[in-house]
């Protein structure tokens, strides 16, 4: 384990502003001291492999193993050469019933010398009702504390903190970190990551820019109709230029950019959709003979 891969993960899990991110700091400094077993429980992208790093960090001996992907005589051999530290075990749910049964061997016979770190998409008892756990390894892993990394789309309130960690020096507008926010985020921390990734590609200027697929229609209306009870001054034609733009950026992708079929569909001529795209700066592919 480098000194880079810990300051990763304590700088991408454990950013955010919210209770849940506290708490989460709070208990690494704790674990890092207790040596207690742990079974770190998320939806994938949320940093479970991380957070063990995080929390293994002080041991010199520290090795992963993913059970989905090694063999029985691979996991065997690399164990039975584990004398001390901390081991992080992935992949249990996928890693087959033999695999988990030499686990929880492995558990039982080393467990008092050696830390074990297990990381789950599940809560292990919802596993084990779906025969996808090991009864035997469900046993010995409802004695580890157990850690609860919630989705990010339960803890909004981390995700313009996380923006600006991965785009620090961009000017970020604040319609577009509250479009950010209130994504469902299914991939979590890394989806978000690779959308913040894939907008400074788009930023060369030093705006912060959505990619373009994020941008949507009804978050620019409410954002519209607010601005007009709110504030004295809206710059309308600004915001139905970016409407339009979506709505017909939406159809010519639905139609191959065919400007005959994405005419017919918004029912109007091809000249004012390709005098509309000129506009607003959208490429129309083909015309219709």
């Amino acid at each position: 384990m480098t000194v880079e891969t810990t300051i990763m993960a304590e700088t991408e899990i454990l950013i955010g502003k919210s209770r849940h991110t506290e708490q989460l700091r709070k208990r690494l400094d704790r674990l890092r001291k207790n040596r207690a077993h742990c079974a770190i429980v998320g939806e994938p992208g949320t940093g479970k492999t991380l957070l063990a790093w995080a929390i293994g960090s002080a041991d010199a001996e520290f090795q992963t193993l993913d059970v989905a992907v090694l063999s029985e005589n691979d996991i065997r051999d690399r164990l039975a050469l584990q004398s001390g530290g901390t081991v992080l075990i992935e992949g249990i749910e996928a890693g087959g019933l033999r695999n988990q049964s030499l686990i929880a061997g492995f558990i039982s016979e080393i467990g008092k010398s050696v830390r074990f770190l297990l990381t789950l998409t599940e809560d292990p008892a919802e596993l084990v009702a779906r025969r996808s756990l090991l009864d035997e390894l469900y046993d010995r892993i409802s004695r580890f504390e157990n850690i609860e990394i919630l989705p990010l789309r339960e803890r909004p309130e981390d995700i313009p903190v996380l923006v600006r960690h991965f785009a620090p020096d961009l000017a970020i507008d604040i319609n577009g970190l509250e479009l950010l926010t209130k994504q469902l985020w299914k991939g979590n921390i890394r989806e978000l990551e690779t959308v913040v990734r894939r907008s400074l590609e788009s930023s060369p200027d030093g705006t912060f820019r959505l990619p373009a697929g994020m941008v949507e229609q009804p978050t620019e209306i409410m954002r519209v109709l607010q601005g007009i009870l709110q504030g004295p001054e809206q710059q309308l034609d600004r915001s139905l230029d970016r409407l339009e733009s979506g709505i017909i950026r939406r159809a010519l992708e639905r139609f191959g950019f065919d400007a005959g079929e994405t005419a017919r569909f918004l029912g109007m001529t091809e000249d004012t959709l390709e005098e509309k795209a000129g506009r607003l700066g959208l490429s129309l592919l083909h015309r219709s003979s």
